[in-house]
């Protein structure tokens, strides 16, 4: 399991949390007091230190609350300064023929402006400190049943604003390693137009994640006519009764009694529908001692401020017009604003929620032995996959991704889909559960039974709970807040009762040996544990089979055969019928039934017991050459091109991820840097890019602080903003990062522009990038719209994009993601080349096949960088073999 660290991201329950915001915002909102309203900014303050938001990626900070204040209520003190000429002391006058701001600007109205934006921005910043803290898929359970699939879309929705923001952040990384900058308006389609397309993909892969979790498919009781008459006829009283109320005096008070009439039959439809079971009625954690106390001290907030608004005087307004006599301030109404950060002062003790165990939230509370019978089903002998010459086009594309396939897979295999990239594997798995073509449209020929059942005639929602699926990209399947929710979204969806679910939950942590990250958000996963939990969702709902596309592929080493470990397990003890697709075959190849092999685009695949599966592969295989392995290096003459000195780094609110750290790369070598998920890899090759917040030096900062140490990079120092530093186009000149996600990268209509792009914004022309595309077996695709490339050549035209400027430092991040071993073939020799004219290489991987190349291999553990020995001098065949294991 990925040691990933654990901090407590929510230290109070999101009705209490919106307790909270109701008494933060009926006070925002109701008092014009400039004392008081100062008075709650600071509560606010408290609060904001007090419960930081988990993520470094999202929640307001003190320092974005002081500049929300400044910039609201500067804005509104303007504004009202220039429209509203009332008050008996002007400042300056502004000639009356100018229309609307025209006439005397005074004291009194720019006052009476910042006192509103004051009361407008104590609300913003009372939703913006609450936003990161609020668990979407638990408010569902606040909404009627009546509404709550509506709910679960809004709920989903919310997800998405944190994701566009984590991708507007990874383009603007990707876009500044290309040495793009904004210097006028047409410069802004490279960052807008992949954040729009991203954004788009995401929309359709949370589609399509809801399909593929049953969203939909339960059996819900239709509605009469009867019913449907009603909620037409209250919604026709609501907006007939709001314009007779508002929009005409004759007939407002027939409006009024339509408004009613309205609101009273919608009431009654609310808790008609409230009678019904909740489809997310699961228990969910016991609300601690700092719940029970926001919620009095809310209660208290808003009763006495809704008392204050009814007492003579006004205590909460204050009015400038038409003298600027100071409000008064009253000491006892002070102290009821200063009561929503009550909690925050209570001992730290109460805000606290184990998170080492998921029973708080379980129910029943001892645990329950899974049953042995389900476990010795016997193996069916007839086919639970059948394709019956199936042939499908993708949309506006002429040649198949499958032709002609006719094949019968037995229930109870475990089957390995193996291939080069782009030959169809993602098609074949997608199209087993329906979303090919269902969902993708294009064209479609012949049958495919599941189960008995025709894909193209049931919908992936109807099929999963027959097939759980998890994609290449496990994020893109998430769906909720915290790992729990993921897990149970499945079964609330098909109706189950919270008894059944809390059952299937406990039983799809423990088969997983993922209980202690119930309670976990899912944005603090690493990819182990997003890929644990994605399978945890497709197994609660007790599916025939599992079909899984590249599950390993972003696992180090023992996270991946922990992962296969599972996998077996259910498939002895289960019998359950697996069909996975993977690259890296020697560690799946000892456990499978058979073989599943596509050679090729339009070639039909090989289906083989597991005896012939070695025999199989070796007879398709394409013959490597022998490895151009360079001897190990030895430090440049001209001086080291990166030096890493005494680098701490954590980000806001977590750990620290890198510690003292210290590197030194030689000129022209070639350094591996290994290590398990979620140890700080990304975080060391973005200070080399430069896209993190520059370290300031040991000398001019504490020894306490988080950030601090010295990098250097080809002799020059990298240094914070405020002193001389490298501008944007010349690092991307000297290091060139690739990152994990090509996606963040491409935005070009076709591939070879890509290249261009590059080329333009760095005045750099020294290589010819159709020849480039070529050396890295992307020439047929050159004009193709690079986000219709598989995931391989996705990830190769990303690494050309950065090569066609010919950096003197190259930095990848796991470059072989989603590549067969030929693939990674010609990537080692391309790099083999670059390293031979000069160019210095670092890159970070789970990949062994390309550590075989370095000239160093270091690990990171504990944020401390440790040496390893290089393998260098391989036969071929050895090196053969490493090829075939990773």
């Amino acid at each position: 399991m990925d040691a990933t660290p654990l901090t407590p991201a929510r230290r109070l329950s999101t009705s209490a949390w919106l307790a909270w915001a109701s008494a933060a915002l009926s006070l925002g909102l109701s008092t014009r007091n400039p004392f008081y309203l100062v008075l709650l900014l600071m509560a606010l303050l408290v609060i904001l230190t007090s419960f930081p938001p988990a993520s470094q990626q999202g929640g307001m900070r003190p320092g974005g609350l002081a500049r929300l204040v400044v910039f609201i209520c500067s804005f509104s003190a303007i504004f009202n300064g220039l429209i509203a000429h009332v008050g008996d002391h002007p400042l300056v006058a502004l000639p009356a023929t100018i229309p609307v701001v025209g006439g005397a600007i005074t004291a009194e109205a720019l006052v009476y402006g910042g006192v509103n934006g004051l009361s407008l921005v104590t609300a913003m910043a009372a939703f913006l400190i609450i936003s990161p803290h609020l668990e979407a898929h638990a408010l569902l359970k606040m909404v009627p049943p009546g509404l709550a699939r509506l709910g679960t879309v809004l709920g989903i929705a919310l997800g998405f604003v944190p994701m566009t923001s984590r991708s507007w952040a990874n383009i603007r990384e990707a876009q500044q390693v290309r040495g793009h900058r904004i210097r006028s308006i047409k410069d802004l389609p490279p960052l807008v137009l992949p954040i729009l397309t991203t954004a788009l993909e995401r929309a359709l892969q949370l589609a399509e994640g809801m399909e593929i979790r049953g969203f939909g498919g339960a059996r819900t009781p239709q509605s009469t006519l009867a019913l449907r008459l009603l909620v037409l006829a209250s919604l026709v009283c609501l907006v007939v009764g709001m314009a007779l109320a508002y929009m005409t005096s004759r007939f407002s008070l027939a409006g009024w009694g339509l408004l009613l009439a309205g609101a009273a039959v919608t009431t009654t439809l609310l808790f008609r529908s409230s009678a019904r079971p909740h489809p997310t009625r699961f228990p969910g954690p016991p609300p601690t001692r700092a719940d029970r106390a926001t919620f009095v001290t809310a209660g208290i907030t808003i009763l006495g401020a809704a008392a204050l608004l009814n007492l003579p005087g006004a205590l909460l307004a204050y009015t400038p017009y038409p003298s600027l006599d100071l409000p008064f301030f009253v000491p006892w109404v002070g102290l009821l604003i200063c009561l929503p950060m009550l909690p925050a002062l209570w001992p730290r003790s109460w805000f606290f929620v184990r998170r080492s165990s998921a029973n708080a939230s379980l129910a029943p509370a001892q645990p329950v032995p899974l049953p042995q019978a389900e476990y010795s089903q016997p193996v069916a002998a007839a086919p639970i996959i059948q394709f019956t010459h199936v042939s499908y086009w993708y949309p506006e594309n002429s040649i198949p991704a499958l032709e002609d396939i006719t094949l019968e897979i037995p229930a109870g295999s475990f089957v390995l889909v193996t291939g080069p990239s782009g030959v169809g594997k993602s098609t074949f798995l997608r199209a087993i559960n329906g979303l090919v073509p269902l969902f993708s449209g294009g064209r479609f020929a012949g049958e495919i039974h599941v189960a008995g059942v025709n894909t193209l005639e049931t919908e992936p929602r109807r099929l999963s709970e027959t097939v759980g699926f998890v994609s290449q990209s496990p994020e893109a399947q998430c769906l909720t807040d915290t790992v729990e929710s993921e897990i149970v979204f499945p079964m609330e969806n098909r109706g189950w009762s919270p008894g059944a679910m809390a059952w299937h939950l406990r039983r799809a942590l423990r088969l997983m040996q993922i209980e202690s990250l119930a309670q976990r958000p899912t944005y603090l996963l690493s990819g182990g544990e997003r890929q644990r939990t994605a399978l945890a969702a497709a197994l609660s709902l007790q599916p025939q089979m599992l079909v899984l596309d590249e599950p390993t592929s972003q696992l180090d080493p023992a996270a991946a055969d922990g992962f296969m470990e599972i996998l077996t397990g259910l498939h002895r003890q289960m019998h359950l019928t697996i069909i996975l697709a993977e690259h890296r075959t020697a560690r799946v190849l000892p456990y499978i039934t058979h073989l599943l092999h596509f050679p090729a685009l339009g070639a039909p695949p090989l289906l083989v017991p597991a005896t012939q599966a070695q025999q199989a592969l070796a007879q398709s295989a394409v013959p490597l050459p022998h490895p151009l392995l360079l001897p190990a290096g030895s430090p440049a003459e001209s001086g080291p091109a990166v030096v890493v000195e005494q680098l701490h780094f954590a980000y806001p609110g977590q750990p620290p991820i890198l510690q003292g750290m210290h590197l030194t790369v030689a000129q022209g070598s070639w350094i591996t840097i290994t290590g398990r998920n979620g140890c700080g890899k990304t975080t060391l090759l973005k200070h080399l890019a430069g896209l993190l917040p520059p370290p300031i030096p040991a000398a001019k900062i504490a020894a306490t602080s988080p950030n601090r140490g010295t990098i250097q990079v080809c002799g020059h120092p990298l240094l914070p903003r405020s002193q001389t530093s490298l501008a944007a186009d010349q690092m991307a000149r000297l290091v060139g990062y690739v990152p994990q996600d090509p996606d963040s990268m491409l935005f070009a209509e076709t591939a070879i522009e890509e290249l261009r792009f590059t080329q333009n914004n760095l005045g750099v022309y020294t290589r010819d990038p159709l020849s480039l595309l070529e050396r890295l077996g992307l020439g047929p695709v050159a004009q193709s719209y690079p986000r219709d490339l598989s995931a391989g050549q996705r990830q190769r035209l990303a690494l050309a994009a950065i090569l066609i400027a010919a950096p003197a430092i190259l930095v990848l991040d796991e470059p072989s993601l989603g590549l067969d071993p030929q693939a990674k073939w010609e990537l080692v020799r391309l790099l083999q080349e670059l390293q031979t004219s000069g160019a210095t290489i670092i890159v970070a991987t789970h990949d062994n096949f390309l550590s075989q190349a370095a000239n160093q291999v270091y690990t990171l553990a504990e944020g401390q960088l440790t040496p390893t020995p290089a393998v260098t001098n391989v036969s071929a065949y050895a090196f053969n073999k490493q090829a075939e294991r990773t």
